[in-house]
């Protein structure tokens, strides 16, 4: 799995996991609309 943080946070946790490791909500308001391309290995 990869894991791509967010901007000034800490690369090594995720940011959808509490510290006790339950699910937690992540803000996902005023996000700036980006273009993305994903290519799957032949």
């Amino acid at each position: 799995m990869q894991v791509f943080p967010e901007k000034n946070s800490d690369a090594t946790t995720l940011t959808h996991l509490n510290q006790a490791g339950e699910a937690q909500m992540v803000d996902v308001s005023d996000k700036a609309v980006t273009k993305r391309e994903a290519i799957a290995p032949d």
